[in-house]
């Protein structure tokens, strides 16, 4: 995986025919990423046009249509992207468009628009630099900031998640109760799990009203697999509702736990909630 120069992280964006993505291309900008279109290609074979702009950029993003048919043109620039062992991202236009995929694409993270824009970009942003870093190519992003830990907690939970391969970064700003406090990238669950939110709870406090409020920010961030820590012991307790699955579990049993028993809870987890779905 190749980087780019002082202009913003290259990502190539591509679309099913007759779909609009100057709203994609805007988003992508405002989350320190530089698109390239087809119109961008150099002159020349389309192969070797492609195969030479790809090789200058970092992921895909491909914007599907609204029954998610992916056109001709659209699947060679996903298998050329693959071929390069580069990212690819889906971007959907409705909740119903990502129950649709065809199997060739279902692997692949899928993010809907709609909802915290902010959001939105975050989750493209880290998904490239999660891609990256479990291909031994960690390289900066535009808009992969580092902050303190804003607790001994919070950091005791970074810690206790990067310890087994998880990588964690804490969101911006602390502390704050319309954001989660972390987001954790887990490279042995899938595309379409990560990332996991994480709140990080304060002694004794209202966990239901926390459980809430991480829910409301899966929905934004368009994913679905929560984590509440508590100060206080807990033994994992999942939670099902609106399309999500949040599991509240205490500080010391996530520093106990090893990288394949919690993968485990999470696919269980996960499990639950299709089955209830």
């Amino acid at each position: 995986m190749q980087t780019t120069g002082e202009a913003g992280d290259r990502v190539f964006l591509t679309a099913s025919s007759g779909v609009e993505i100057d709203t994609v291309e805007d988003l992508l900008r405002q989350a320190g990423l530089s698109p390239v279109r087809w119109a961008d290609l150099p002159p020349g074979p389309l192969g070797r046009s492609l195969s030479e702009v790809l090789g200058r950029c970092v992921a895909l993003i491909a914007v599907l249509a609204d029954d998610a048919s992916p056109s001709p043109g659209l699947l060679v620039d996903v298998g050329a992207a693959i071929g390069r062992d580069l990212p690819v991202i889906l971007i959907t236009t409705s909740p119903r468009t990502r129950t649709k995929l065809p199997a060739v694409l279902q692997e692949l993270p899928a993010v809907n628009l709609g909802g915290d824009e902010r959001a939105i970009g975050d989750r493209i942003v880290q998904t490239i630099k999660a891609y990256s870093d479990t291909h031994d190519e960690p390289h900066p992003l535009t808009q992969s900031p580092v902050r303190e830990w804003d607790s001994e907690v919070e950091r005791r939970v970074a810690a206790s998640l990067q310890q087994i391969g998880i990588r964690v970064v804490g969101q911006f700003p602390a502390n704050n109760r319309t954001r989660v406090d972390l987001a954790a990238w887990f490279p042995d669950i899938g595309a379409q799990l990560n990332p996991l939110l994480v709140e990080v709870a304060a002694r004794r406090p209202n966990l239901q009203q926390r459980r809430e409020a991480l829910r409301r920010y899966l929905h934004d961030a368009q994913t679905f697999i929560g984590v509440l820590v508590t100060v206080e012991p807990n033994e994992p307790t999942w939670e099902f509702a609106e399309g999500t699955a949040i599991v509240t579990l205490g500080v010391d049993f996530l520093e106990d736990i090893e990288v394949g028993a919690l993968a485990r809870l999470l696919m269980d987890g996960r499990n639950q909630l299709f089955h209830q779905s």
